[in-house]
Protein backbone atom coordinates (compact mmCIF):
# COMPACT_ATOMS: atom_id res chain seq x y z
CA UNK A 1 0.00 0.00 0.00
CA UNK A 2 2.90 2.57 0.87
CA UNK A 3 4.54 1.67 -2.39
CA UNK A 4 1.09 2.51 -4.36
CA UNK A 5 1.49 5.90 -2.54
CA UNK A 6 5.28 6.79 -3.23
CA UNK A 7 4.71 5.91 -7.19
CA UNK A 8 1.45 8.12 -7.35
CA UNK A 9 3.31 10.84 -5.62
CA UNK A 10 6.51 10.45 -7.99
CA UNK A 11 3.56 10.58 -11.05
CA UNK A 12 2.23 12.82 -9.75
CA UNK A 13 5.53 15.43 -9.47
CA UNK A 14 6.70 14.16 -13.32
CA UNK A 15 2.78 15.42 -14.65
CA UNK A 16 3.28 18.49 -12.84
CA UNK A 17 6.72 19.30 -13.97
CA UNK A 18 5.81 18.15 -17.40
CA UNK A 19 3.00 20.64 -17.61
CA UNK A 20 4.49 23.45 -15.78
CA UNK A 21 7.98 23.58 -17.64
CA UNK A 22 7.96 24.64 -21.41
CA UNK A 23 11.66 23.08 -21.73
CA UNK A 24 10.07 19.35 -20.19
CA UNK A 25 6.99 19.40 -22.21
CA UNK A 26 9.11 20.49 -25.54
CA UNK A 27 11.33 17.46 -24.86
CA UNK A 28 8.93 15.02 -24.34
CA UNK A 29 7.07 16.35 -27.66
CA UNK A 30 10.29 15.07 -29.27
CA UNK A 31 9.56 13.66 -32.45
CA UNK A 32 11.69 10.48 -31.53
CA UNK A 33 9.77 9.98 -28.67
CA UNK A 34 6.10 10.37 -30.26
CA UNK A 35 7.07 8.05 -33.50
CA UNK A 36 8.45 5.29 -30.14
CA UNK A 37 5.11 6.18 -28.01
CA UNK A 38 3.21 5.09 -31.10
CA UNK A 39 4.57 2.08 -31.77
CA UNK A 40 4.68 1.39 -27.77
CA UNK A 41 2.07 -1.12 -27.59
CA UNK A 42 3.73 -2.93 -29.97
CA UNK A 43 6.95 -3.09 -28.14
CA UNK A 44 5.13 -4.28 -25.57
CA UNK A 45 3.50 -7.48 -27.36
CA UNK A 46 7.29 -7.83 -28.82
CA UNK A 47 10.24 -7.34 -26.89
CA UNK A 48 9.88 -10.63 -24.35
CA UNK A 49 10.11 -12.73 -28.13
CA UNK A 50 13.25 -10.52 -28.53
CA UNK A 51 14.42 -11.15 -24.74
CA UNK A 52 13.86 -14.94 -25.02
CA UNK A 53 15.47 -15.60 -28.07
CA UNK A 54 18.72 -14.11 -27.33
CA UNK A 55 18.55 -15.84 -24.01
CA UNK A 56 18.19 -19.38 -26.29
CA UNK A 57 20.36 -18.29 -29.21
CA UNK A 58 22.92 -17.60 -25.76
CA UNK A 59 21.75 -21.16 -23.80
CA UNK A 60 21.28 -19.05 -20.90
CA UNK A 61 24.30 -17.67 -20.77
CA UNK A 62 23.89 -14.24 -22.21
CA UNK A 63 27.00 -12.19 -22.96
CA UNK A 64 27.14 -8.21 -22.81
CA UNK A 65 27.08 -7.36 -26.36
CA UNK A 66 23.93 -9.74 -26.82
CA UNK A 67 22.15 -7.62 -23.71
CA UNK A 68 22.84 -4.84 -25.65
CA UNK A 69 21.54 -5.27 -28.79
CA UNK A 70 18.41 -6.52 -27.58
CA UNK A 71 17.01 -3.18 -26.92
CA UNK A 72 17.57 -1.60 -30.57
CA UNK A 73 15.80 -5.28 -31.86
CA UNK A 74 12.99 -5.05 -30.00
CA UNK A 75 12.69 -1.42 -31.39
CA UNK A 76 12.82 -3.04 -34.61
CA UNK A 77 10.56 -5.72 -34.15
CA UNK A 78 8.58 -3.60 -32.20
CA UNK A 79 8.39 -0.99 -35.47
CA UNK A 80 7.76 -4.09 -38.20
CA UNK A 81 4.94 -5.41 -35.88
CA UNK A 82 3.11 -1.83 -36.15
CA UNK A 83 3.22 -1.36 -39.40
CA UNK A 84 2.03 -5.21 -40.65
CA UNK A 85 0.21 -6.16 -37.90
CA UNK A 86 -1.20 -3.40 -35.86
CA UNK A 87 -1.70 -0.77 -38.23
CA UNK A 88 -3.75 -3.21 -40.85
CA UNK A 89 -5.91 -5.02 -37.79
CA UNK A 90 -6.59 -1.19 -37.02
CA UNK A 91 -7.98 -0.25 -40.31
CA UNK A 92 -9.67 -4.15 -40.31
CA UNK A 93 -11.50 -3.78 -37.03
CA UNK A 94 -12.78 0.15 -38.23
CA UNK A 95 -13.80 -1.50 -41.23
CA UNK A 96 -15.98 -4.06 -39.69
CA UNK A 97 -17.61 -1.36 -37.33
CA UNK A 98 -18.14 0.59 -39.88
CA UNK A 99 -15.88 3.33 -38.36
CA UNK A 100 -14.96 5.93 -41.92
CA UNK A 101 -12.21 7.76 -39.95
CA UNK A 102 -8.51 6.60 -41.23
CA UNK A 103 -5.72 6.24 -39.58
CA UNK A 104 -3.81 9.19 -39.97
CA UNK A 105 -0.42 11.42 -38.34
CA UNK A 106 -1.37 13.92 -36.64
CA UNK A 107 -0.51 17.82 -37.71
CA UNK A 108 0.57 18.46 -34.54
CA UNK A 109 1.98 16.39 -31.65
CA UNK A 110 -0.58 16.20 -28.62
CA UNK A 111 0.88 16.14 -25.62
CA UNK A 112 -2.49 15.91 -23.50
CA UNK A 113 -5.79 18.13 -23.37
CA UNK A 114 -5.24 19.23 -20.64
CA UNK A 115 -1.82 20.86 -21.72
CA UNK A 116 -2.47 24.53 -22.97
CA UNK A 117 -1.51 25.18 -26.71
CA UNK A 118 -0.94 28.57 -25.53
CA UNK A 119 1.64 29.89 -22.97
CA UNK A 120 -0.22 30.09 -19.57
CA UNK A 121 -1.75 33.01 -18.56
CA UNK A 122 -2.11 34.21 -22.17
CA UNK A 123 -5.51 34.11 -23.60
CA UNK A 124 -6.95 31.62 -21.24
CA UNK A 125 -8.74 32.81 -17.78
CA UNK A 126 -7.62 36.20 -17.94
CA UNK A 127 -7.43 37.96 -21.52
CA UNK A 128 -5.28 40.80 -21.28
Amino acid sequence: MQHDRIVGLGACVVIGAVLGDARLRSWFGAAWLLWLGRRSYSLYLTHLLVVMTVIIACHGAVPLWACAAVLPISVAVAAGFYRWVELPSIKWAQGVLGYTSSIRRPRRPMLSPLVPSTPIGKGLAHPQ
